[in-house]
């Protein structure tokens, strides 16, 4: 979860980055810090568990990378349609059969 925060974060969570290093840069410094800022972060949701869509305005866009993001977007393309075909299968093959 701490990665995908911090992969998909933004200026929001600088006073967290902070607040973390200061108690010691570890998973406790973490927690510490969360329960520190409760109330005052954005919820976790907008960072870990949404699924952003792909004209949104992403926080590190203003960065340009060695891919362009026509190329990214064909890529995310690639892998939804690869994980929406290996998600069929499975339920119709059976595989897996929640209770």
């Amino acid at each position: 979860m701490i990665q995908a925060l911090l992969s998909r974060g933004d200026r929001r969570l600088s006073h967290l980055l902070e607040l973390t290093r200061h108690y010691g840069d570890s998973l406790g410094s973490y927690r510490r810090a969360f329960k520190e800022l409760k109330g005052q972060l954005p919820g976790l949701d907008d960072y870990v568990h949404d699924n952003w869509q792909s004209g949104q305005t992403l926080p590190w866009s203003h960065l340009q990378g060695p891919l362009p993001e026509a190329t990214l977007l064909k890529h995310l393309a690639a892998a939804t349609e690869q994980f929406d075909q290996s998600s069929t299968a499975i339920t119709t093959n059976r595989v897996y059969q929640p209770k």
